[in-house]
């Protein structure tokens, strides 16, 4: 999948967004759960001078892997995934960010888990708000409208 780079083909991106994200979220988790002793040696000043941009770059790339799977299952031949792709995304989105935030509040010490009570609030929000819109009665879908009764 590597060889060529096809915008066209959802799974092609997909491996490509992967690809992007893997070595920085790799390197960045990597330096967070160094021991202490390997700290000390040369790998581990390069490992920590690595990982910040490392990191970064995984930030960046991240919404594209959150959503990428509402992007794929979008593009199937059933009806009710494909009829959903303008909101599928940001479904998947909001509920990768309240998902994180909800680890990040389970591990993060009280006093320190503001930004991940946010990210978990703005994650379900965004979830609701997708979800909400797939489920308009005046949404027209290739078998008739959502929420109407069903015949």
């Amino acid at each position: 999948m590597l060889r060529v780079a096809k915008p066209t083909s959802p799974m092609s991106v997909g491996t490509w967004i992967l690809t992007a994200y893997g070595p920085g979220a790799g390197l960045a988790g990597a330096a967070e759960l160094m021991p202490p002793a390997l700290r000390r040696t040369w790998v581990g000043a390069l490992v920590r001078w690595l990982a910040r941009p490392a990191g970064l770059s995984a930030a960046a790339v991240a919404p594209g892997v959150a959503s990428y799977t509402a992007v794929l299952l979008s593009q199937t031949a059933v009806p009710a995934w494909h009829e959903a792709h303008p909101y599928l995304p940001f479904v998947f989105t909001g509920s990768a960010a309240a998902s994180g935030g909800g680890w990040g509040m389970v591990l993060a010490p009280v006093a320190e888990a503001g930004p991940a009570r946010r990210l978990a609030v703005v994650g379900a929000g965004l979830e609701i708000a997708a979800s909400r819109l797939l489920e308009h009665p005046g949404l027209r879908r290739r078998t008739g409208c959502a929420g109407g009764r069903s015949t």
